[in-house]
């Protein structure tokens, strides 16, 4: 099944597709990794986003970036033994698939909520500030409070999220 993901949060790049590869590449599918870059730029004209030490005007070294290992979807539609087709621009002219099939390991419940305070659940497991942190890199954002600023807006008005961490590595919470 499909699983699209943004290359953007808030206007700024989010280096999904990088952090993504990151996690798969100590995996044998690493060996596409070229292939995909490559196609990305032949459809693109370009790389797909990637994070580098800046140098004044110029680009230096890629940063070494924390793997995204996971992803949070609302609703409950996910199961293991799914297959995982990564994509940008999904139901666009330009849809790309950027990493091969891959298999959806497993998945967990998460539960937000944001009243004075931003909380998560994940099955019965209550999450504290490190634990969150470690959420947050994991799904890969920049660390906590880009997580919870995400999903605030993300909540609307109800203030609620309810959803699956969909994961295609072995990590559990």
């Amino acid at each position: 099944m499909t699983l699209g993901f943004s290359q953007q949060i808030n206007g700024k790049p989010n280096y999904f597709i990088d952090k993504i590869w990151e996690g798969l590449l100590n995996d044998p599918i690493s060996l596409d990794y070229t292939n995909y870059l490559e196609a990305y730029k032949n459809k693109f004209g370009k790389h797909w986003d990637r994070k580098f030490h800046e140098n004044g005007d110029q680009k230096g070294d890629l940063v070494n970036i924390a793997p995204k290992l996971h992803t949070i979807r609302a609703g409950h539609r996910w199961h293991v033994g799914m297959l995982i087709h990564p994509v940008i621009g999904n139901r666009t002219k330009n849809r790309f698939q950027f990493a091969p099939v891959i298999p959806c390991v497993s998945q967990q419940r998460i539960f937000m909520t944001y009243d004075w305070r931003f909380e998560v659940s994940i099955g019965d497991k209550y999450l504290y500030k490190p634990d969150l942190e470690i959420l947050a890199v994991n799904d890969g954002f920049e660390n906590r409070e880009a997580f919870e600023d995400y999903f605030i807006k993300a909540m609307g008005r109800e203030k609620k999220f309810s959803g699956q961490i969909i994961h295609w590595t072995d990590l559990r919470y």
